[in-house]
């Protein structure tokens, strides 16, 4: 529960009072200081002549109904916002004053100011007056509310117990790709952009393969690197552009994917290589490429389990930091086993955790975890939360731009047949502007980790669940669905494609284009 914790020493107040035309906020301070524990009398709030008067201020409900939770409504200046964190909500009843705890609080965008609203915890008396008191007291950011979740790793470990171990080396990767991983001499692995945990934990785990042979092997991932996948590398592991740009390579593997409009600055030297192998889960079809091209393109929960199979063919003995990325590539791509549609997904997993890994599933699931900034979860919350370090000071410039920037922010629509989940460019800037704050290491993907968590935390309940994530060229369409095969059939309609139950595209249509295309959509 939220609360806006009591002031030790209260020293001014502002009281919702009726005016002609609804309600304002009155400036009135306390003339002795009351203990933070007990209710002060009413008679400490008297008028003050000093304080400023705030005009404009609207109430829609003053005085709350005796119900067990009140919503309050308050239009308040732009630049009374910054000093919200220096306010409680106390409550006049009879003789005394008392603080109220708030379930729940937000500050939303209107006609240039902003409006504060408020959920009061009752009961309370039907004739109280409802004050805004400044103190010295630290102020208590709201926190999500239920349903709306933007981690969901490690929440749950799955259970393996009744589950028998299975070495992929059964899955049978083709002749061709083993032959062409074992003859080269220099490799460079490619990983698609923006990333998530499979393509990461593959990529880094093939490249690891390959340098224990003995081979000259590079990682590539043309963007930054999501918070809670940092420490899956080690220093250095992840080559910059300008590291491999000029080098010449022999082999060049795409894991993960297939498109070439997905690999970043790596397209050219996909294109001009000698020799391509690509390593995919996805139904897709390889590009055409003039070099020899060596496709293990199949049904698989992840893109981990080829590579694990891989591993096992070529170098049962040399496993060296293997195993790992693996299973981390294999619980996020299937939600920690939640989403696997594979009847050998779990099997190979348990092979990787008692044969290659430490068999500590709670451990790797652990790993796993990552945290949103909270200044950054509030931008994205419909309505807008001010939260944390967004209420300093120093979060002027994003309050303004979150003002100036009206109808623009991240939105849910949920209906019985759909979730519809967009995310415009401007409100990814501003929550990662907002999580800047916090954490200065919170970049893009970061943020859309934390959506595609909340993407397939509405999937769990919504026959189909869709996200428009607005890019500067394109919008990227995320699709999940609990007929397999419907998240990719509606992804090959925009040029895209998937697994089972999950799918994706880019499109060059408008965001709003888009939108009216995925409402209309026969489900």
């Amino acid at each position: 529960m939220v609360e806006w914790i009591k002031p030790a020493v209260p020293k001014k107040a502002y009281m919702i009072q009726a005016t002609g035309s609804g309600h304002r906020l009155a400036p009135a301070r306390t003339s002795r200081a009351a203990p933070s524990d007990a209710a002060v009398p009413t008679d400490n709030f008297t008028s003050s002549p000093t304080l400023p008067l705030l005009e404009n201020i609207q109430a829609t409900r003053a005085k709350p109904s005796g119900q067990l939770r009140q919503e309050v409504s308050l239009s308040i200046p732009a630049a009374m916002i910054g000093g919200l964190a220096g306010y409680t909500v106390w409550v006049s009843s009879g003789d005394v004053m008392r603080p109220l705890a708030v379930s729940d609080a937000a500050v939303v965008p209107q006609d240039g100011n902003g409006l504060l609203k408020m959920t009061l915890d009752g009961p309370v008396d039907p004739n109280a007056q409802v004050w805004l008191v400044s103190g010295q007291e630290r102020f208590a950011p709201p926190q999500l509310s239920s349903p709306r979740q933007w981690t969901e790793r490690a929440d749950r470990v799955p259970d393996l117990s009744q589950v028998q171990p299975l070495n992929p080396v059964q899955l049978k990767p083709p002749d061709p790709v083993v032959q062409a991983l074992r003859d080269a001499k220099r490799v460079l692995v490619v990983s698609h952009t923006p990333p998530d945990g499979d393509t990461v934990g593959s990529g880094l785990a093939l490249r690891r393969l390959l340098e224990n042979l003995g081979k000259e092997a590079d990682y590539f991932l043309d963007g930054p690197m999501p918070g809670w996948l940092r420490d899956q590398a080690t220093p250095g592991e992840c080559r910059e552009w300008d590291d491999i740009r000029e080098k010449s390579y022999d082999l060049v593997v795409m894991v993960d994917v297939a498109q070439l409009d997905r690999v970043g600055r790596a397209r050219p030297m996909i294109e001009q290589a000698p020799s391509v192998v690509i390593i995919d889960h996805h139904q897709t079809t390889p590009p055409p490429l003039s070099c020899p091209v060596q496709s293990w393109i199949t049904p698989a929960d992840a893109a981990a389990v080829l590579v694990a199979s891989l591993a096992e063919t070529l170098a049962p003995q040399q496993w060296q930091g293997i195993a790992a990325p693996l299973i981390t590539g294999i619980l996020t791509d299937t939600g920690l086993l939640a989403n696997a549609t594979r009847s050998e997904t779990a099997p190979v997993l348990k092979h990787l955790l008692q044969n290659r890994g430490d068999a500590d599933l709670a451990a790797a699931c652990s790993r796993l975890k990552s945290q949103l900034p909270d200044e950054a979860q509030g931008m994205l919350m419909s309505p807008v939360h001010l939260k944390g370090q967004l209420l300093a000071p120093q979060g002027q410039s994003l309050r303004d731009a979150l003002l100036e920037n009206q109808g623009q922010g991240y939105s849910e629509e949920i209906s019985p047949s759909r979730s519809l989940l967009t995310v415009p460019r401007t409100a990814q800037q501003l929550a990662t502007q907002g999580g800047n704050l916090a954490d200065p290491n919170t970049n893009s993907v970061d943020l859309q980790d934390a959506m595609f968590a909340r993407l397939n935390h509405l999937a769990r309940t919504s026959p189909v669940a869709v996200m428009l994530v607005e890019h500067d060229d394109h919008v990227q369409v995320c699709i999940r669905s609990h007929d397999p095969e419907m998240a990719p059939r509606l992804a090959q309609s925009l040029g895209g494609g998937g697994k089972p139950g999950i799918a994706a595209a880019k499109s060059s249509l408008p965001l709003a284009q888009l939108q009216e295309l995925v409402r209309n959509w026969n489900v």
